[in-house]
């Protein structure tokens, strides 16, 4: 998602209560077609649902009746209430009486709520009194959320006691006291879909197909104009990957980096250390060690203006995420995030629980040395963040293997 605003966020709790939502065969005909369209690209847009019953009642039931495509190779919300398009296409579709919301695909990842998808919670769940996200994939499996902002009140008395000089307590001081904090919470929810058994190909078919068309043009427009303002700026694409070198090698080759700047290449293979990896990862530098949260902060600090300038370019490219994802994959294969045990098939499920424990644990661990960077260094917040999504699907093919 997009860098927010420097703003508090509203600190976000999870409630275990689940609620309702039902996607409707219209917008799953199109969910079908855009998934079959992009298979191998995310794309989000505005969801548009209506509701009935209450998050007091405990019966909240969300209809999932429409989407309007915004982006293609981004999950990214943006206030799309703001958008005059969204305005008309409501208008058109007489759906005025829809609130909105975010629909996006994982595209051939499993449909969860990934680190990314929760900070998009949060972001947005901290503007608005409820904000609905519903995340779908290609293998027709989805996940919901919604999130309520909470107004928490103290309402009591202050007492201020003391002992005496024969042990005695006594109050000496008694005043009313009322004390109210904002918080977001949210819940996860129960996707029932209204299933097609082919796409239907009528006029809100053809009309989501022109529209998929249109936004891709408008997006290479953007990203070409964005290109050559960078370039100008800052020189070329730092970020240069050699694939045929890459993708052609059976053996295991060093990592073809190119940032314009000379880097050492090789990489030092260790057995798995969580600060270690995150460090390697933080830098884009495979040879980076570090053994403290402290080391690591000063590599980076070392290294800002280069990281800067990257964090700064990735809005101008559009494959930075696929060379993340080469990238990290490369660290994670050569790091022993996991090695699948040979006696696997010969496991209990007490077993194989803990062995999948120990390798959710390792993801968990890196996830969250990036997540305090995030806090620390928030001028590489989208770079960071794009790193911590990519593990959340790394872990999430793991925890399936």
């Amino acid at each position: 998602m997009e860098k927010s605003s420097e703003r508090a966020l509203l600190q976000m709790s999870k409630k275990q209560e689940l609620f309702e939502i039902r996607v409707e065969k219209t917008l799953e005909n199109k969910i079908r077609r855009l998934c079959k369209e992009l298979p191998n690209l995310e794309w989000s847009g505005a969801l548009l649902y209506t509701h009935k019953g209450s998050i007091k009642d405990k019966n909240l039931e969300i209809s999932a009746k429409d989407l309007y495509l915004m982006d293609v190779g981004s999950s990214t919300y943006t206030d799309f209430k703001k958008d005059p398009n969204i305005i008309t296409y409501m208008i058109d579709k007489d759906l005025l009486e829809c609130e909105v919301g975010l629909i996006h695909s994982h595209n051939s990842f499993s449909a969860f709520l990934s680190g990314t998808d929760l900070s998009t919670l949060q972001d947005e769940g901290t503007d608005m009194h409820h904000f609905v996200s519903l995340i779908v994939n290609n293998a027709g499996k989805y996940c919901a959320a919604v999130t309520c902002q909470v107004e928490n009140t103290f309402d009591g008395k202050i007492k201020q006691s003391a002992l005496t000089f024969n042990d005695e307590k006594q109050l000496l001081h008694e005043e009313p006291y009322k004390k109210s904090s904002n918080a977001l919470l949210y819940w996860d929810m129960n996707v029932t879909v209204e299933t097609v058994d082919e796409i239907i190909e009528d006029k809100d078919d053809e009309e989501l197909v022109s529209r998929l068309e249109v936004v891709k043009k408008e997006k290479a427009e953007r990203l070409e104009k964005e290109r050559k303002e960078y370039e100008a700026k800052w020189g070329k694409n730092p970020f240069e990957y050699d694939w045929d070198y890459y993708k052609g090698k059976d053996k295991d080759p060093e990592f073809p980096l190119n940032f314009g700047t000379a880097r050492p290449l090789g990489m030092v293979v260790d057995k798995f250390n969580a600060m270690n990896l995150a460090a390697k990862i933080a830098t884009l530098n495979p040879c980076c060690t570090a053994t403290s949260s402290i080391e690591l902060k000063l590599q980076i600090k070392k290294n800002m203006t280069e990281l800067d300038r990257l964090d700064s370019s990735i809005e101008h490219y559009g494959t930075i995420d696929e060379y993340f994802e080469a990238y990290i994959g490369y660290l994670m294969d050569r790091y022993q995030m996991y090695e699948i045990p040979a006696e696997i098939d010969s496991m209990t499920e007490k077993e194989y629980g803990e062995f999948l424990d120990g390798v959710e644990q390792k993801f968990n661990a890196v996830i969250k040395v990036l997540d305090n960077l995030i806090k620390e260094f928030p001028n590489l917040s989208t770079m960071y963040t794009s790193f911590i999504q990519i593990i959340e699907m790394e872990k999430q093919c793991a925890m399936e293997m």
